[in-house]
């Protein structure tokens, strides 16, 4: 998962493209995972 982030920020250091696409990408995948977290939790209230 974090690989493809440390290739962006390496070529970044290099070239200077912007840290904030790699922050918010990994932002939205955080925002991702949590909510994929509460369907589980859902699913599992609701069908226990």
């Amino acid at each position: 998962m974090f690989t493809i982030y440390q290739t962006r920020i390496e070529v970044s250091k290099k070239r200077y493209i912007n840290y904030i696409d790699v922050f918010t990408g990994l932002y939205e995948r955080v925002e991702n995972l949590c909510i994929v977290k509460l369907l589980e939790n859902l699913f599992r209230i609701f069908y226990k």
